[in-house]
Formats: structure tokens, sequence, C-alpha cells
């Protein structure tokens, strides 16, 4: 047998490290991609975060103490707690034996406070941790230990104000303090008396952020027993509102809120849907739309000096370059720029489907139903930007968008990204406000609206119909007809 050697051209389609990196982080939810930054950099120690100062008035990044884009100056009361936190980081001592005392009990009865917060544990020990890092006085820690480990399964806490005098030797105003104080702890709503309260503690939370609802927070406020019992017109008629708008009210407490703050934590299921983090905002100023990417926008991420140093020059800090040295600061350095460009590249992704998403939906996102793009498919916003069907597919999946309160309505709303493809929003919107409208005692039949529809230029079958307003948790004719 004749051995030969001979070359050979072929084209092979390979797959590099860096693509798969990327289409796995593009798919990522705007929580999961928070997750796998935390873990690449407690994994990676080439790879480093970067705080960015956002001016509080304009939302823009800025250095020093005055906004270069709007000129206002940043809050003082911030800038003392900013200068407090770091005088108090220069003066602290990592040798301090007082970090590292240990127990002296066998059972941890006589375990500091401080030191719960180093367990391994459940959900109080988690409300412990994030206590610890509030401004409570010293001497009041023994109750304030007792009051987070009462925390129910369900987030609720009772007391006794006579036990906690006798006990503890403390008064209605120092036990109100102590209370206050959990009611800002994670997860929110935690530390309430009830499920009324921790949907007010939430909807709070949701306001400073400029998610809130104010719809939503007088029904939880004034009409909670009403809601509970599914008495939308009884709501609506006492606020002096549309049913629809009660209706988008109940939409925003199911999607956004719990009454059960603690059932995630404790292992039981939650009756409602976790908050949505969106990934963008979408604002309107009265002239024109902009959008802003939410994710990572108070921070960077950059390689680590010391590494890129040792990278370029090929020597480590003391001058020597062993081998084994130099391939672990290469793999740690290609494997953090692979990461900072895949993130980059995803929020590229996300910025020109924001752009996208402003120009097709315009006349929606300034005006509002029913001038919804009912026609605006993936595959159509792909082809406007140039990327392919299932990379845009990943990259909306999970996420959500903030879009500007429409006419006609007060607040802002979070909405899957999904929503923008969905044809059914417009007929649904229809459908919607026509029974809100109808007369109690006659109201219109699947037949009739199907009719109206057909004048809107909506072409759908009674069938459809039908199965858009069970959709919408809307009752048959005959149903509407008997409640009233």
């Amino acid at each position: 047998m004749e051995l030969r050697q001979s070359t050979d051209l072929r084209q092979t389609l390979t797959v590099s490290p860096q693509f798969i990196l990327s289409q796995r982080l593009l798919q990522m939810t705007t929580m999961e991609l928070a997750q796998e930054i935390t873990t690449e950099l407690a994994e990676n120690p080439a790879l480093e975060i970067v705080e960015i100062t956002t001016c509080p008035h304009c939302h823009r990044p800025m250095s020093g103490s005055r906004c270069e884009h709007c000129g206002n100056k940043q809050d003082l009361e911030n800038e003392r707690l900013e200068q407090f936190i770091e005088q108090q980081r220069m003066n602290y001592d990592r040798d301090e034996e007082y970090y590292d005392s240990q127990s002296s009990g066998e059972d941890g009865d006589d375990v500091p406070l401080e030191q719960y917060a180093q367990r391994a544990g459940g959900f109080h020990d988690f409300l412990m941790t994030n206590f610890l890092a509030t401004p409570y006085r010293p001497e009041l820690r023994e109750l304030a230990e007792y009051l987070i480990y009462s925390v129910d399964d369900d987030g609720f806490l009772a007391f006794d104000f006579a036990e906690l005098e006798e006990k503890f030797g403390a008064g209605a105003e120092d036990v109100e303090g102590i209370v206050e104080i959990i009611k800002t702890l994670e997860p929110a709503g935690v530390g309430a008396a009830n499920a009324r309260e921790a949907l007010l503690i939430q909807i709070k939370v949701l306001s400073e952020e400029g998610l809130g609802n104010e719809t939503a927070e007088r029904i939880i406020l004034d009409h909670f027993e009403d809601l509970g019992k599914g008495r939308h017109d009884v709501i609506a008629k006492a606020l002096g509102i549309e049913k629809s708008e009660v209706l988008a009210a109940l939409d925003y407490i199911r999607r956004n809120l719990t009454p059960y703050p603690a059932r995630a934590y404790s292992g039981r299921a939650a009756e409602m849907v976790e908050l949505a983090k969106p990934a963008i905002a979408i604002k309107y100023d009265g002239s024109a739309l902009s959008y802003e990417i939410l994710e990572m926008s108070d921070f960077n991420l950059r390689v680590n000096k010391i590494y890129l140093d040792m990278y370029e020059s090929g020597q480590t800090e003391d001058g020597r370059a062993g081998r084994s040295e130099m391939a672990h600061i290469k793999n740690y350095f290609r494997r953090a720029k692979f990461f900072i460009d895949s993130i980059n590249q995803r929020r590229e992704t996300m910025e020109k489907i924001a752009a996208a998403l402003c120009e097709e939906q315009k006349e929606f996102l300034t005006i509002g139903l029913p001038h919804f793009n009912s026609e605006l498919t993936q595959g159509r916003l792909a082809d406007k930007i140039g990327l392919h069907e299932s990379t845009v597919s990943r990259a909306m999946s999970g996420k959500y968008v903030i879009i500007p309160a429409l006419r006609g309505e007060r607040d802002g709303k979070i909405l899957s990204f999904d929503f923008f493809f969905d044809s059914s929003v417009r007929p649904k919107e229809y459908i919607r406000n026509i029974i809100a409208k109808e007369d109690p005692d006659d109201p219109i039949s699947d037949g009739e609206l199907r009719d109206r529809l057909a004048k809107q230029g909506i072409d759908i079958a009674r069938r459809t119909v039908a199965n858009y307003r069970n959709e919408m948790g809307i009752p048959s004719t005959y149903e509407r007809r008997r409640a009233r």
C-alpha cells in the first residue's frame, strides 16, 4: 500500500466561543443578566465594575457635582452621604479584632447581631443581613432581632407592645422605629401587618422609581375589600372612572405586586407574578420619542488595569513571567474581553430594536389605541434593523419595556416585548371600551361587537370576538345581564 501526502482546500462552518457567549447573553432576561454579571465578576479577577454617577434630573452620566448636560447640581444630601461612606471606608481597619470575634455560646444565643449576616440560612437571615446595613440604634439590636425573627412565612409582622416593653424595656416609639426600618428591607412589603399594607409599601417603592400607578394605589387604599370580591363596577363608580381603567389597574397589581412578599423565600408558591424588570424605557416629551437602555445604566465593565498591563508587557507585577502565570493572565484577560464584547453587542442589539419600535409604533406610543400597528411582526422588524429574525426573537424573549402614559391615561405601563407583535391588541381594546360603555340593561352581543369592529376596519369572526372576550375575562352577554 502506497502512502501519499496531499493538500485539500475545504470550507467548514465553525462557531466561535465569543459567538456562543454573545447568543447566550442575548437571550437572558434582565434579571438573569444581572446574576450572570455578578457571577462573572466573582470568578474572573481580570473583570471589574466601574460605577457611573448619573444626574438626578436628566439621568445622564455626570462627573463632579454639576451635570454638564442640564447644568443642575447633584443633591447635597447625596454628596454628604457619599462623603460619609468614603470616610468610613478610609477608617475601616481590616485587621480589627472586633470583626474576627467568635461566638462563645454553643447554641448561638450569644452571637452578636452583626454576625448573623455571615450565616448561610433562610429568609430571616437574609432580612438580618439587610438590617445590619441600616442606621439602627445599637442598644435596640436585641429588640430588632426578636422582631425580624417574628416575621411569618407570608412576610407579615404581628407583635404585642406590652410584651415587648416587658421583655426588652422598649417604648412604643422604639418599637415603631425598628418596624419602620424592617419595612424598608427587601423584599418590598415585608414587615407589613397585612396584605393591604404590603401592597401599599410595594407600590410606594415603585412610585419612587417612577413606575407607580395612582389608580391602583387608590383602589388598594380605599377599595381593597371591593377589589378582593371583584366589584369592579362599584370601584369605577366610587372613583369616577371607567371600568376599563379599573381592569387596567388590576392588571398592573397582578403583574407587579404580591400580597405575600415572603412566600418566594419561604418555599411556598407566590400567588402573583413577580415584578417585571424592564430592559428599555421609551419616553415621550410631547414632541419626540426617545429611549433609554436600563440594563447596566449605572455601571460599566472593563478589564482590570493590572491584568491589562501584565498582558501587554508579558510580565507579572514582580517582573517574572512564568509560563503558568502568563497562561493564567491570558486566559482571564481574553475571557473578560469576550464577556465585555458580548455585553456590548447585546446592548447594540437592544438599541436597534428600541429605535425600530419607536418608529414602527410611533402613533401608538404618542397617541395610543386605536393607532396600534397590528401589521408589525418580528420578521419585519428584523429586516428593518438588518438582523436575523431568530436574533431579534432571542433579544426580546422574556424582556419588558416601559412605555409613556398614553393619551387619556395618567401613568405609563410595563409591557412585554411580545405585546408589540400581538395582532389582537386593537380588537381587544375596542371590545373592552365598547362593553365598558354599554347599557347595563341591554348588553351587547358578540355578533354586534363583530359588526362594530368591522366598521373600524377590523374584520374578524364572531367566534374570534368571543375568544378575545374570554381571554380578557369579560363575561358573556347572558352573564353580564344576570350580573346587572
